[in-house]
């Protein structure tokens, strides 16, 4: 990591407010990303140096929120385009802004995932398969980023300790 980075944590209040903020139908999901150009971004200008490049920005989640990065970086692509995606949340939504985006050739991810994600129980009690709604996020994304790494853990199921061993190698990726 470069010796002059931020890094700042958003918290969320409580879990339901995830599916909120962070889902691609996430009803305060557009709220939530001008939150982080209009707000937090000026906010932090003001209190230290900021490189002004896009390409300078780097927004990081896991699940719910690593699909949040991806549609921040896509609707606002003059803001944000570096994303690092733990497992994101993928649906017919998501896949479809991937489509239909004409600044995929700007950005730089690093989208890794658990290869033990196909039956996991999401908060609202569905049982999810994150390994195949991944793998069709893979194939929207492969070739069309300016830079790409995409990468499945082995043994690995849909939670932080998975995806923590993974973030030096995100952060280097992004930073080297």
């Amino acid at each position: 990591m470069c010796p002059d980075t931020i890094v700042v944590g958003v918290p969320y209040p409580r879990v339901s407010t995830r599916r909120l903020w962070y889902a691609p139908l996430g009803e305060q999901k557009d709220d939530y990303i001008r939150f982080l150009k209009d707000e937090l971004l000026p906010f932090l200008s003001e209190r230290y140096h900021l490189l002004g490049s896009a390409e300078a920005r780097l927004l990081l989640g896991d699940s719910l929120s690593a699909s949040l990065t991806l549609m921040a970086c896509i609707q606002e692509p003059d803001t944000f385009q570096r994303a690092v995606m733990f497992s994101p949340y993928v649906d017919d939504t998501l896949l479809s802004l991937v489509a239909n985006s004409d600044d995929l050739h700007r950005f730089t991810v690093y989208h890794t995932l658990g290869n033990k994600e196909d039956d996991v129980k999401a908060t609202d009690g569905r049982i999810l398969d994150f390994v195949t709604m991944n793998e069709q996020l893979h194939a929207a994304l492969d070739g069309t980023l300016k830079h790409y790494q995409y990468k499945v853990i082995e043994a690995g199921n849909h939670t932080w300790f998975t995806w923590a061993p993974e973030l030096p190698h995100a952060l280097e990726y992004h930073w080297s």
